[in-house]
């Protein structure tokens, strides 16, 4: 599946939106004291939910991926993935497209 920060993915344009699919995950540590592995073990674990939900709607790519991160309470933090499930198809003559 393709993924991108931005809107577009270079060599494809979106034939179809399925609109907003998001992924979320929690540390087992509060904000002061989470590593910075624990954080990216979560970023991680958000962003498999996320591509798993895309999949669910049929879509083999995302646009616009976006994190966000907040503390809930004191006991753990929550990280948040989300972005536009899309249906890509490639661009004639760019990446190897060629005929």
């Amino acid at each position: 599946m393709l993924v991108a920060v931005g809107p577009e993915v270079t060599g494809h344009r979106a034939r179809r939106s399925f609109g907003v699919v998001a992924g979320t995950a929690t540390t087992g540590a509060t904000s002061s004291v989470a590593s910075k592995q624990e954080i990216q073990a979560a970023r991680a674990a958000a962003l498999v939910e996320l591509l798993q939900n895309a999949a669910h709607f049929g879509a083999n790519g995302v646009v616009d991926l976006r994190f966000e991160m907040t503390s809930l309470g004191d006991r753990n933090i929550a990280v948040l993935a989300y972005g536009v499930a899309v249906w890509l198809v490639p661009l004639e003559g760019e990446l190897g497209n060629r005929k």
